[in-house]
């Protein structure tokens, strides 16, 4: 499906019967914030049945037995959404899965680093489809890459990061045993 303007889209979806009125209110991104994944690449869509397609790359931060998660996010709105999850970052077209989990570091924590990745798998881990928890009412198709990040000098604490323009204005992280997380990466 190749569209050509936002209302374009919002027409579409509608048109499948995906009630958009609640998008942009509480925990859930915008029409405008689909409108820009779907320009800079990010989403692509099917039409039959109507189906939102994006790539993600789940970023393993380590301190020693602990993993980095984000545990909740401030919407541009100042709405507050919980996450429960790892970083991750939704790929962009002919970038690597390294590029990504890198890029994800540099706009969610706020820190380039050079390629200290490791692990950065080609292939897929897992695809799950699904309704949107960003977008109610559109079913997604994530397929899932993984890779592990070191990053140096984070806080030891609960800490919160931010991240301009975006539908995210901050991200609240927390470290976890990983022994206490272990058997939940194919749902994060």
């Amino acid at each position: 499906m190749a569209f050509e303007s936002e209302p374009q889209l919002r027409d579409w979806l509608h048109g499948h019967g995906i009630d958009t009125s609640a998008w942009g209110t509480g925990e859930y991104k915008s029409l405008g914030d689909l409108w820009a994944e779907y320009r800079n690449g990010e989403t692509v869509f099917t039409d039959d049945p109507p189906c939102r397609n994006t790539s993600v790359v789940k970023v393993f931060i380590r301190d020693g037995d602990r993993l980095l998660f984000e545990v909740e996010q401030v919407l541009a709105g100042g709405e507050r959404r919980p996450r429960d999850s790892v970083p991750a970052e939704k790929m962009k077209p002919g970038e690597t899965v390294r590029q990504a989990a890198l890029r994800c570091v540099r706009e969610e924590l706020g820190i380039a680093i050079d390629d200290d990745a490791s692990g950065c798998g080609e292939s897929p881990v897992s695809v799950q489809v699904r309704i949107s928890p960003s977008y109610p009412g559109l079913k997604t198709r994530y397929t899932y890459f993984e890779c592990e990040v070191d990053v140096p000098g984070l806080p030891e604490g609960r800490f919160t990061t931010g991240e301009a323009g975006d539908a995210v204005s901050e991200h609240v992280w927390q470290w976890r045993p990983e022994k206490a997380v272990r058997g939940t990466r194919d749902h994060r």
